[in-house]
């Protein structure tokens, strides 16, 4: 690290990109910094750097410890691709499939997957995505409900610094997009110990093709998050407990505070 800083701040894109992963992932001794990221990924993406500037899009786009801003990422995924970098027609597709920051264009959105995929035919596409919209467009002026769940715990990470990693999950009911999703929870244990944190989630719910931007399938209804910990107070399963203390997100388009509204509640294990 000590080595990479000083050539990023010597102005070398490479180092600058390296020190924005690790301050956007926790990696290499430093905890994980959303806006420290952003400024060296900026650094290096100004002097052309293309994995900085992917790395800039994804951030703006999932909204990772920053507010989703569709307008940036779409002019960095834009700028990406025409540089030649393929990884980004996946993220400009979804932009124009989802109406991300843009009207939705299946069309266009056709034309950027396309690039990448041959496992499925146009017309296919282009009608779950007319069908998707239309869903969205019935929705607009309801609010869906969110369930919250602390799903798992994943022991250990991040090359044995951590103890463990509590994998928070929320599930929304209906075709809405859900961006901006920040929620506060008390973690407690059966000892009495408890502590906060705040956790981001990256935008879901917009479509129903039930698959991840790295092409898993996975339920377009849901999103996730790691809370990392650092000591093993909340690292046995089953003897965490967990309070919503507040929540909010930008439901189609609209800031909400999510507790006020009455549409977020923590999953709760039913016997039998």
């Amino acid at each position: 690290m000590r080595w990479f800083r000083r050539a990023a701040e010597g102005g070398e894109p490479e180092s600058q990109n390296l020190l924005g992963l690790a301050y956007r992932e926790g990696r290499w001794g430093v905890d994980a910094a959303a806006p420290e990221a952003v400024v060296w990924f900026e650094r290096a993406a100004q002097q052309g750097n293309n994995d900085a500037i992917l790395n800039l899009a994804e951030m703006y786009y999932t909204g990772e410890g920053i507010d989703v801003d569709y307008d940036k990422a779409r002019t960095l995924f834009t700028q990406a691709y025409d540089k030649g970098v393929s990884r980004a027609a996946k993220y400009l597709a979804w932009i124009y499939y989802n109406g991300q920051g843009v009207t939705s264009d299946c069309q266009k959105a056709w034309e950027y997957r396309s690039r990448g995929r041959s496992d499925e035919t146009k017309a296919s596409y282009t009608a779950h995505c007319v069908n998707d919209k239309r869903g969205r467009e019935e929705n607009r002026q309801t609010l869906p409900a969110l369930v919250l769940k602390n799903e798992s715990t994943f022991l250990g990470g991040n090359g044995g610094t951590l103890k463990c990693e509590n994998h928070f999950i929320v599930d929304t009911n209906k075709l809405a997009e859900v961006a901006n999703f920040r929620v506060v929870v008390t973690l407690k244990n059966s000892e009495g110990a408890s502590g906060q944190y705040t956790m981001a989630f990256s935008p879901f719910g917009m479509n129903t093709m039930n698959e991840s931007l790295y092409g898993r399938e996975y339920s377009s209804f849901r999103s996730a998050t790691l809370v990392r910990q650092k000591t093993k107070d909340f690292c046995q399963p089953g003897d965490v407990t967990f309070q919503i203390d507040s929540a909010t997100a930008r439901i189609n388009g609209q800031e909400k505070e999510l507790l006020a509204t009455g549409i977020i509640k923590p999953y709760v294990q039913h016997a039998g």
